[in-house]
């Protein structure tokens, strides 16, 4: 899922969105995102 994450930080940048239709996907992504909110938040800071 990093390399999901990382994609969608480089499509904000240049004002695009990465949308996923698939629901397992999208569940992964939320689960991932849950589980490094706290290192996320570090990255985002800098």
């Amino acid at each position: 899922m990093f390399i999901y994450w990382r994609v969608q930080q480089d499509l904000s940048c240049l004002k695009e969105i990465l949308l996923f239709h698939d629901p397992g996907l999208i569940r992964c992504c939320r689960q991932w995102v849950r589980c490094h909110a706290a290192a996320i938040a570090l990255a985002e800071a800098l």
